[in-house]
């Protein structure tokens, strides 16, 4: 394969993506470049964050470069609507405070809670020293949200913008210099 050094805009830039012609060499490229891109904004987004939730921030990244989507009825999720979606995010395991996953903490604390109540349904009960009570309703009180993730999000679009320009070029040429080596080894 030629090596197009003259990569001016996107269609050039995509006409060098498609010549990685094996899928796992051009999800390679997009996982790099997404991960290079992202990992400051996740420095960014541990400083920012409570201190009882830094060690929960996460990247979250997914490539759909051979995934067929089948029968689309109406709405496509997010992170499978492109070929790359990452975000910097909290963890979603339950149970880690309290009840309440990472990323929930991060919801109440960026956008704070407006509802003094906490309400149970069903069966549950509040429990009380160990005893269950039989109240449904509970005063929790309401907190200000501090809003750290969309500060980090606002002062990091730019400069992922950027970067992603700029790392992706070269992630796509080292997979490029692979995917040729693989050729030659007799892949294929």
């Amino acid at each position: 394969m030629a090596k197009n050094t003259n990569v001016q805009g996107l269609k050039e830039l995509n006409d060098l993506l498609d010549s990685l012609t094996d899928p796992k060499f051009r999800k390679a490229a997009l996982r790099a470049t997404a991960k290079r891109v992202m990992t400051p904004v996740k420095s960014t987004m541990i400083e920012n964050a409570p201190s009882e939730i830094k060690n929960d921030v996460v990247i979250k990244t997914k490539v759909n470069t051979n995934k067929k989507l089948g029968n689309i009825k109406g709405f496509i999720k997010e992170d499978k609507f492109n070929e790359l979606y990452s975000e910097v995010t909290f963890s979603y395991k339950k149970g880690t405070h309290g009840d309440e996953s990472a990323y929930g903490m991060a919801m109440i604390h960026n956008y704070g809670r407006r509802n003094p109540l906490a309400k149970v349904s069903g069966d549950s009960k509040f429990h009380v020293f160990g005893n269950p009570t039989n109240e449904h309703l509970r005063y929790i009180g309401t907190t200000q949200g501090t809003y750290f993730v969309d500060k980090v999000r606002f002062e990091a679009e730019p400069k992922i913008r950027s970067d992603f320009e700029k790392y992706f070029l070269e992630e796509v040429e080292k997979q490029i210099k692979k995917h040729d080596r693989w050729i030659k080894k007799g892949g294929k």
